[in-house]
């Protein structure tokens, strides 16, 4: 699963584009969203002192590419629970 790509779908909402949001609206439903849904808003969904250190470093901003362009983001670096858990440059 691409999340890039439903984040491009979100964006540009091609059934209904009135219904469209924009891609921080669309991250923040990833991220904040998904931990609220589950009830974990206070271990992680966002980046602050004594949550978990969930993140990933892009190939790109996927806040400025065109967004046609989201689904080729790969991730460069991907950190969980303080651990990295996948580097890109390992597998070169």
């Amino acid at each position: 699963m691409n999340p890039y790509v439903n984040i491009m779908f979100a964006a540009m909402h091609p059934v209904r584009p009135s219904e469209a949001i924009t891609r921080e609206q669309a991250v923040e439903a990833y991220t904040s969203g998904s931990a609220y849904a589950e009830f974990t808003e206070k271990e992680k969904g966002s980046i602050a002192n004594g949550k978990l250190a969930d993140l990933t470093v892009l190939s790109q901003d996927i806040f400025a590419v065109p967004l046609n362009e989201l689904p080729r983001t790969q991730s460069l670096l991907t950190v969980m629970d303080g651990k990295i858990v996948f580097d890109a440059q390992t597998l070169k």
